[in-house]
Order: C-alpha cells, then structure tokens, then sequence
C-alpha cells in the first residue's frame, strides 16, 4: 500500500524527468522509468 503510493508519487516526478531521461535509466530516481510503471500494474 505505502510503496503504491510513493512509486505513484515518483512515477508523476520521473514524467517530468522523463523528457531529460529519454526514457533512460534515472540518474535521480536511481531506476528506470518503465519501472514506475511496472509498479502502476500490481499497484492498481
């Protein structure tokens, strides 16, 4: 439940640092976008 809800919040964070990432490892978050996604999946 709690981890929905920060990968949520990190997910919208990595949107904004998605254009700088290019859909590329993370260097802030520390993982890949598509991860913030995977999460989404079970989350939901």
């Amino acid at each position: 439940s709690s981890y929905c809800n920060y990968s949520s919040s990190y997910c919208n964070y990595s949107s904004s640092y998605r254009n700088y990432t290019s859909g590329y490892y993370n260097y802030r978050s520390g993982y890949y976008n598509r991860s913030c996604r995977h999460h989404s999946g079970p989350c939901l």
